[in-house]
């Protein structure tokens, strides 16, 4: 069906958890979004002004039990997943 190869439902469907092996990109906005319900900091900055999640055995610190933990207060970055937004010098979305 043409409508699924062009979704993203195609290539999340048999779901390997692929987007929370990486290291998402987040503002300042939706770092102190997640630690105001976490109370857990595993940010690290980069130097383009933006932070990115630590990993823990191959995944993202916030993956636990087998599912986002923080999915209340996903970045952008994750939902976005597996397409790759271009960041600006001051850490924002280009668009």
């Amino acid at each position: 069906m043409l409508s699924e190869k062009l979704s993203l439902y195609s290539y999340c469907k048999n779901c390997k958890v692929n987007c929370c092996k990486g290291t998402p990109r987040v503002s300042e906005k939706e770092k102190e979004k997640i630690l105001k319900k976490t109370k857990k900091d595993y940010f690290k900055k980069e130097a383009l002004g933006y932070y990115v999640t630590r990993k823990e055995k191959g995944f993202c610190k916030y993956f636990k039990r087998g599912k986002c933990s923080i999915q209340h207060a996903k970045p952008i970055d994750c939902i976005l997943y597996p397409i790759d937004p271009i960041y600006n010098e001051m850490g924002e979305i280009s668009l």
